[in-house]
């Protein structure tokens, strides 16, 4: 592990505010999200379970925070399932299941490999799918994350909002608009509890913060071979300095970046500049050799051209009724053709199925 610091600045480009676009996960769930600037891509995961990429564009720090980004990289940012613009009503919030976002976005933008940046909660997954997908992830970037949720959850603070929320759900929002506004008050206040309002509903969150409050990924981060660039504020009460030594610790090569002030939100407090350009030179940074993880020999000459036409539509979220449908076929036959397919290119799941059509430019 090494601390390292940052270079110099440059102004930013404007940009317009950015086009939305969905992608369809495998389970058929659509993931919104919004891609601007040139350069290496970076998919930008948001502090699950909010996510609200449009009402951020209006802010402008985040916006500032967002354009700056996207002066020298290919920013993707997108809403999680059950979350702003992406689909509600969902069910599944398993680690699998927010896999399966980043696999759509990324196939919808057709990318070979791409950076990924985890945000507190989110932190966990970006770990979980960068060890698990080592061909995709060209570089990490993680922003005041933590390994397991059961330490995260022993925080007093943490365990007070728990049960103000199985109380008061009204109340709990505004109790957490004002922690995520470091208690400004005013229209700083304002903003963060709209922002958790408009992000997610109650039921939504609560079913998505069951299934985060299980996650440990201490066996992933060992795992993890892409550079890693692991940043911190010191004075986070619920997610301690500690925590992002541990994760730089324990991820090969991984380096660690502190800024001082208590701001949850890289785009407000001290150190945004900093942030920001740190996060560009990570990611234009060459890869070497033996961080590139190996995608599987087999190549997409093994299918057939119609399971191909198969594959392609199941990395677009397509259910087996709809690509029957689309391609003339019975059930039973595009049934038959998924079970050879996965066959072929070793694949278990849907998600297996769309990363392989992604490596290969199925998708």
């Amino acid at each position: 592990m090494t601390e390292t610091g940052s270079g110099s600045s440059k102004p930013p480009a404007r940009v317009e505010p950015p086009q939305i676009q969905y992608a369809t996960a495998s389970d058929g769930v659509r993931i919104a999200y919004c891609a601007v600037g040139q350069g290496p891509p970076l998919i930008h995961m948001s502090p699950f379970p909010f996510s609200n990429f449009q009402k951020e564009w209006a802010h402008p720090p985040s916006r500032s925070y967002y354009e700056k980004l996207s002066s020298e990289l290919q920013l993707i940012r997108y809403d999680c399932r059950g979350a702003g613009l992406s689909d509600r009503n969902v069910t599944d919030f398993s680690p699998e299941a927010y896999a399966r976002d980043i696999l759509a976005v990324a196939g919808r933008q057709r990318l070979e490999r791409f950076a990924l940046f985890g945000f507190g909660h989110s932190g966990g997954i970006a770990i979980q799918f960068a060890a698990q997908h080592p061909e995709l992830v060209s570089h990490l970037v993680l922003w005041c994350s933590y390994p397991r949720a059961a330490e995260y959850g022993q925080a007093p603070r943490v365990k007070a909002m728990r049960a103000l929320m199985d109380q008061d759900w009204d109340f709990w929002t505004r109790a957490e608009g004002l922690q995520l506004s470091e208690y400004k008050g005013g229209a700083t206040t304002s903003w963060f509890v709209e922002w958790v309002r408009e992000s997610i509903t109650e039921a939504e969150y609560k079913a998505a913060a069951t299934e985060l409050h299980k996650m440990d990924v201490t066996a992933f981060m060992r795992q993890v071979r892409a550079p890693t660039l692991v940043m911190h504020r010191t004075g986070i009460a619920t997610i301690t300095v500690d925590m992002a030594r541990e994760i730089a610790a324990s991820i090969p090569s991984a380096r660690l970046m502190l800024f001082e002030g208590n701001w949850i939100s890289p785009s407000i407090g001290s150190g945004t500049r900093q942030i920001v350009e740190a996060i560009q030179q990570l990611v234009h940074e060459p890869e070497s050799p033996a961080t590139v993880g190996e995608a599987p020999s087999l190549t997409p000459s093994v299918l057939t051209p119609r399971e191909r036409d198969v594959l392609r539509m199941i990395a677009r979220g397509r259910t087996s009724r709809e690509i029957a449908e689309e391609l003339s076929l019975s059930i039973r036959t595009v049934g038959r053709h998924i079970t050879n397919i996965y066959t072929k290119i070793g694949a278990r799941t849907r998600a297996d199925a769309t990363a392989y059509a992604i490596r290969h430019r199925i998708s």
